[in-house]
């Protein structure tokens, strides 16, 4: 039973994020994947670590657009939305043939990566 809640205790968590004096949030997509929540859940981790954006770029939203169809493989593309536009970052591709399903620090890993791609792709625009 506690299991079952996961996904939905990690989508609520990606949806409220940022400290107060930060306008800026993350956007996850819906729905009930308990990896892309795992991303998302990620993402939101590094985010709260530290100040992720580059000097003098004030974006507003980062968009996480991700899919798994299977436990094994996760799509994702993260957007960064500022007053100077939309900028999409390029969409990576995580999977694994030696295991049913991706480690937990593989995950990690593509949300630092994913971020810091869209972030340095929206910084040269």
């Amino acid at each position: 039973m506690r299991l079952a809640l996961l996904p939905a205790t990690l989508f609520a968590a990606c949806v409220v994020t940022g400290a107060a004096a930060d306008p800026a949030r993350l956007t996850c997509p819906p729905g009930d994947n308990a990896l892309v929540a795992q991303l998302c859940a990620a993402l939101d981790e590094v985010l709260g670590q530290h100040d992720a954006r580059p000097e003098g770029m004030p974006w507003t939203r980062l968009v996480l657009d991700a899919e798994s169809p299977r436990p094994d493989i996760l799509r994702a593309r993260l957007t960064v939305e500022s007053a100077s536009g939309r900028h999409q970052g390029e969409e990576i591709v995580l999977s694994v043939t030696d295991r049913p399903s991706i480690p937990d620090e593989r995950v990690r890993a593509l949300a630092r990566t994913l971020l810091e791609t869209a972030l340095s792709q929206a910084a040269r625009n």
